[in-house]
């Protein structure tokens, strides 16, 4: 998986377990999508049962979180079934440009014009977008304390005794 990943599903052939869908292509590999994904979280430095435990402590959710693979350059996931089903089709939020709804789906319209059908509700994608953007708000706002910043209160004149 790169930043240049849009989703990740079951190939269905005999040569490859996954599809792994691109901005300029379509690769196929043998290892399956939840092992691409649990690999991208290693790689940007925690599994991904921390970072799926994280994020439904951080927001109450009891499955299927979204996961913050790579805050820093926007990759984010999240899984339209168990990632233990095979119909379980792994979405990349960096390059989605809008999402449409049609007959209980959700259309997904990404930045370089190729579309994806999902068998889920538009609602439902724009709440585990919801989270995803509660996320980087949660991170923002705390990185952007600044040294001494969150204590300023207890050293104030008034406190000092």
């Amino acid at each position: 998986m790169t930043d240049q990943t849009l989703y990740i599903r079951s190939a269905h052939q005999t040569v490859a377990n996954t599809e792994v869908e691109e901005l300029k292509g379509t690769r196929y590999v043998m290892q399956s999508g939840q092992h691409i994904i649990e690999q991208a979280c290693i790689q940007n430095g925690s599994s991904y049962q921390g970072r799926a435990t994280a994020m439904q402590a951080l927001f109450k959710l009891k499955q299927n979180p979204p996961i913050p693979i790579n805050p820093a350059f926007d990759l984010y996931a999240f899984a339209t079934h168990s990632p233990r089903q095979d119909q379980c089709v792994w979405i990349v939020t960096k390059h989605i440009k809008y999402i449409d709804d049609r007959d209980k789906e959700a259309i997904i319209h990404y930045t370089n014009g190729k579309i994806l059908r999902i068998p889920m509700s538009k609602r439902r994608v724009q709440r585990v977008c919801f989270y995803l953007y509660k996320y980087q708000l949660y991170f923002k706002n705390s990185f952007d304390l600044k040294p001494g910043k969150a204590f300023a209160s207890e050293r104030s004149p008034s406190n000092v005794k």
